[in-house]
């Protein structure tokens, strides 16, 4: 849909500007000689010119109405690029190219070719500038060329709305609470757990729900970060985790900790791979964690996932829980059941600064891109 937006909004652009005849209504005279927008510049340029550098009332309103034409053409190609790169709002950009180029156009070629307009209208289409500059030469023109150089502009416009951008994905089915353990993953709990602070753990988590650690574990100083799931033996899953800044970016590329940078330089954060109870595990030195850090994101990245056509819909029994590493004692866990669809890395779960201490955030969003889209969400160069 980004290349069908894009050819269209090229094909306007051409259009527009081979167009001999809109051409020459901006300059006057005859348009013999004239077969484009540049002819027509060149044109307007050797009048100033040759009178000295000035300009008349009439080569003014020329140059206005040029340059107007101009630079819709001109956005809409960037406009075009932008929905073939799928940057920013090319759809609704391009959609007001088409509404204002086919004001303009179109509402000259109708007051060239209707026979009665307003008394006002008329009053200023006998102004020099317009009887002399635009009127003669539109009067002869198929009424169609401006709506069918506004309808490329609108068909642009269209595809470039059907453009899917990367970003992340957010699932709409509601979760719905294990009633029992999941098969074949052995999360070690103690199902005769004594309750703490009148909680029984571990707690199961829901999404959205968050648990403070300051509150409910006073004195609680390292932390095992467990993730597991079940796949197919060709998938090639593997955690990540980014330290973020308030602003919700890495503050340096070694903030970004994975299977090629597995500790970071403070020690604060070690993927320390899986054991008999995760697929993968993290240690958490709370206090090793840099002061200019407020949160950090647990992710998950299927390698290599497009072109091995996979996604985490295909992956069951995903899970991230929490545990206590010096007693332990596991503290949290919480499934991730929703059906991710077309998203190749996922973020777990959220570690998150508070004041007091910290607070664990369960649930995040789906991505599709893999690895790299979350190192672009999270500002990793890469």
């Amino acid at each position: 849909m980004g290349l069908l937006a894009l050819i269209f909004a090229v094909a306007g652009a051409a259009m527009n500007v081979l167009q001999p005849v809109i051409a020459s209504s901006l300059i006057g005279g005859s348009s013999d000689g004239v077969s484009s927008m540049y002819d027509a510049f060149m044109v307007i340029f050797n009048n100033v010119k040759a009178n000295g550098w000035t300009y008349d009332t009439q080569t003014t309103y020329a140059l206005v109405i040029f340059g107007v034409l101009c630079l819709i053409t001109v956005w809409a190609v960037i406009q075009g690029l932008c929905a073939l790169f799928k940057i920013g709002h090319p759809g609704s950009n391009l959609f007001i190219c088409a509404l204002v180029y086919g004001l303009i156009a179109g509402g000259l070629y109708y007051l060239a070719v209707t026979p009665e307009i307003p008394a006002q209208v008329s009053e200023f289409l006998n102004k020099p500038f317009v009887a002399d500059y635009i009127m003669p030469y539109i009067k002869d023109v198929p009424y169609i060329t401006p709506a069918i150089w506004a309808g490329c502009y609108l068909l642009a416009s269209l595809c470039a709305a059907g453009v899917k951008k990367a970003k992340p994905v957010e699932n709409q089915n509601t979760y719905t609470a294990p009633s029992a353990p999941r098969s074949n993953v052995n999360l070690n709990v103690n199902t005769n757990a004594t309750p703490v602070n009148n909680i029984a753990y571990p707690v199961e988590m829901v999404k959205g729900q968050k648990f403070d650690f300051a509150k409910n574990n006073a004195g609680l100083s390292n932390l095992v970060i467990g993730l597991g799931w079940n796949a197919n033996s060709n998938f090639d899953i593997s955690a990540s985790a980014f330290l973020l800044g308030s602003n919700e970016k890495v503050l340096n590329d070694i903030d970004f900790v994975f299977y090629n940078n597995p500790e970071h330089e403070s020690g604060a954060v070690k993927i320390t791979g899986a054991n008999s109870f995760d697929s993968e595990q993290l240690n958490i030195n709370l206090a090793r964690i840099p002061a200019d850090v407020s949160k950090i994101a647990f992710a998950v990245s299927i390698h290599d996932a497009e072109a091995k056509g996979q996604d985490f819909s295909q992956v069951s029994n995903l899970f991230i829980r929490v545990v206590d590493g010096t007693t332990s004692k596991e503290l949290l866990r919480y499934y991730l059941t929703e059906n991710f669809l077309g998203c190749t890395a996922m973020v777990a779960s959220e570690l998150v600064r508070n004041a007091r201490g910290w607070t664990f955030s369960a649930g995040g969003g789906g991505f599709n891109g893999g690895l790299m889209a979350l190192c672009k969400q999270y500002g990793v160069n890469v």
